[in-house]
């Protein structure tokens, strides 16, 4: 079966199935198990057992995916494979906790506005945008343009 990028739920579907994937202006193949699709931009990964190894295909570069379903890797087995600790993501995870903890006292300390509360891990600032985890220029939000890389700036000298 073939299908392409264009709708991730629908690649997402095939989660530890075996893949071909063409990609286009003669990029050639690439072949593995669908480890995820992000389901914002359809970047695929690809994982292969031997050696255990992941690869990254940007959708654009996508022009066709051919799936195997009779060959299948446990998705769990491939977490094993590449270290992959999902405790390590947990919004309470130290790190994460950490990292908000240092942001919320840079604000404080350059007299932002901004508010927060301990059950939420979003934090607002300057009433019009919302830095989400973990706390990168990236996952700063908001309808200001201005605001929004003022907040980006901020975070970005901060770490």
């Amino acid at each position: 079966m073939a299908t392409t990028l264009r709708d991730p739920p629908t690649v997402a579907r095939h989660l530890g199935q075996f893949m071909q994937v063409t990609l286009k202006d003669a990029g050639g193949v690439r072949t593995g198990y669908l480890y995820t699709v992000d389901p914002t931009s359809g970047n695929l990964i690809l994982f292969n057992a031997d050696p255990p190894a992941a690869l990254v295909i940007m959708h654009h570069a996508v022009e066709s995916i051919a799936v195997d379903s009779t060959r299948r890797l446990n998705v769990e087995l491939m977490d094993e494979w590449i270290k992959f600790d999902p405790a390590q993501y947990t919004a309470d995870a130290e790190w994460l906790v950490r990292r908000r903890e240092t942001l919320v006292a840079y604000l404080e300390k350059c007299r932002v506005p901004f508010r927060h509360e301990l059950e939420d891990p979003v934090i607002h600032v300057l009433g019009r945008a919302r830095v989400e985890p973990p706390y990168v220029a990236t996952s700063v939000y908001s309808d200001s343009e201005v605001i929004r890389d003022r907040v980006r700036e901020m975070i970005m000298n901060l770490f």
